[in-house]
């Protein structure tokens, strides 16, 4: 393992990215699409939904393009591993300091504040390490609060005529899959999975509300 030294460990990795321009769009592919699955699956979670087992191998493709708060994920935890690394320079080059003057209380007191790994692989896994606690944090608290967001009202409301019911039924909706469609009854506080062969009809809620405006403006 090679001696910790003070520089920028995400710069090295930013100048391998440039000169493989291929492999790195690729490995950010798949850290974004892990960030789309880790919240998909938090999210629905949330309403006693299993998505990964309703997912088909295309849905989890497109998860990290589609859902915007992997986006968040991604750049959040990219500038959290970026502050962490510049952090590590200052932290080595203030223990530096201290480690020359006179060994007393208040000098012991700042090496343990300045604590940093002797190897570099070891600060490598730091920053990586807490690349992985923010997402899992940020895919908690995110998703909790995007689910209390839908289960109070906030969110897309939809007009669903499935094929055995007669007449339209309000929902929340959630998301969907290439065969299952993820919806919400306030009334009933409860999710429903339903095929997406089983739906005949389904239309913004909000397109009721617009049609007679459209009407009054046109007369």
């Amino acid at each position: 393992m090679q001696l910790y030294e003070p520089k920028s460990q995400l710069g090295a990795v930013l100048d391998f990215c440039r000169g493989n321009p291929g492999f790195t769009l690729s490995i950010a592919y798949v850290l974004l699409t892990l960030c789309g699955i880790f919240y998909s699956d938090g999210f629905y979670s949330e309403f006693s939904i299993p998505y990964l087992k309703l997912a088909e191998t295309s849905d989890l493709l497109i998860v990290g393009i589609g859902e915007p708060a992997s986006l968040l994920m991604f750049a959040g935890a990219l500038l959290l591993a970026l502050a962490f690394d510049y952090m590590s320079v200052w932290s080595f080059n203030k223990r530096k300091q201290w480690a020359q003057q006179p060994v007393t209380w208040r000098v012991k007191m700042h090496k343990v504040l300045f604590y940093l790994p002797k190897y570099r692989e070891s600060v490598i896994a730091w920053i990586v390490l807490i690349f992985v606690i923010y997402t899992f944090l940020f895919v908690g608290l995110y998703a909790n609060w995007q689910a209390n967001r839908v289960k109070s009202g906030l969110g897309n409301s939809v007009l669903v005529t499935a094929n055995e019911n007669q007449g339209e039924q309000s929902f929340m909706l959630l998301g969907s899959t290439a065969n299952y469609v993820f919806l919400y009854s306030q009334a009933q506080q409860q999710a429903s999975i339903l095929p997406v062969q089983s739906l005949s009809l389904m239309k913004p809620a909000d397109s009721l509300n617009t049609q007679p405006q459209q009407q009054q403006r046109s007369e």
